[in-house]
């Protein structure tokens, strides 16, 4: 498995995408949609990149995309960065994060399948090395107000996270304010503690992992099956939590809209639909 299969497959869908090789990175490669995918975006609005991986990124890209569409005065996207699953040879902790659950081929079809949503929108996308010069420079020059993120397995450092006026925020699929799975592997640490409840941690990133001003959680996510035991497949609990992210994004939009550059705390349980809210309480199938 290397990086041409990607890029086949990619290309299956799209033969007028661009394949770049990126000076100083390990890995990956920036890749340009089609002129056909091209779109034109309002200039006004929040500045928005997204570094985002695996299934729960895609719902987090999938929300932002339909936000933009339906507000395009409000926020314009400008690029998205991934992992590269695919490469082996990626330093993306892969041997920690929920990607040891998956065999290569499925790694493959997760990773392609978040790339076409970002190239169908008319997004590059980057899914390489961060911390290089390239990356900051090519970061710089998107002149983000703000990188949204999830599943990212890359640290990023003080450089990067100074680029964006607003900082980063991450979306951590963990109750960071309870002290429960900070890290790489919030599911094993449900498994761990044998609890099928947690939550989303919405929060500001730093240099150290995970452990950023809290902005505000998710209501309760059951992330068990009908006996109350943790699920023993991981893509259940994910895809359980990634249906809630297209409407925290949403609220945490609206509410960095309103309230300017000084992003405080959000209530995102109380602003969350009563269906949402109960879909979360259901057992997982």
């Amino acid at each position: 498995m290397d990086q041409s299969r990607l890029n086949s497959v990619l290309e299956s869908d799209g033969p007028d995408r661009k394949f770049v090789a990126v000076e100083g990175s390990r890995w990956g490669e920036l890749i340009l949609p089609a002129p056909s995918e091209q779109r034109a975006r309002p200039e006004t609005g929040l500045r928005i990149v997204v570094l985002a991986a695996f299934n729960i990124g895609q719902s987090l890209l999938n929300g932002l995309i339909s936000y933009e569409q339906d507000w395009p005065d409000k926020i314009r996207l400008l690029a998205v960065s991934t992992d590269d699953a695919v490469e082996e040879t990626a330093k993306i902790s892969m041997k920690r994060r929920i990607w040891r659950f998956y065999p290569p081929e499925a790694r493959l079809t997760q990773t392609a399948s978040l790339i076409e949503v970002a190239l169908q929108s008319g997004l590059p996308v980057y899914t390489g090395e961060l911390k290089t010069d390239w990356f900051r420079r090519w970061l710089a020059d998107c002149a983000p107000d703000l990188i949204v993120v999830t599943g990212c397995g890359q640290i990023l450092d003080e450089e990067i996270l100074a680029i964006p006026t607003l900082g980063a925020i991450n979306f951590h699929p963990a109750d960071l304010p309870a002290g429960h799975g900070a890290g790489a592997q919030p599911y094993q640490d449900l498994v761990e503690r044998s609890d099928p409840w947690t939550r989303w941690t919405v929060h500001k990133m730093t240099t150290e992992v995970d452990a950023g001003p809290v902005i505000g959680v998710s209501c309760p996510i059951f992330a068990g099956d009908a006996n109350g035991q943790v699920a023993r497949d991981p893509e259940k609990v994910f895809q359980r939590m990634a249906e809630i992210l297209p409407d925290m994004v949403a609220i945490l939009l609206d509410e960095i809209i309103a309230q300017g550059p000084a992003i405080g705390p959000i209530d995102f349980e109380a602003k969350l639909s009563g269906e949402m809210k109960s879909r979360m309480r259901l057992p997982l199938e």
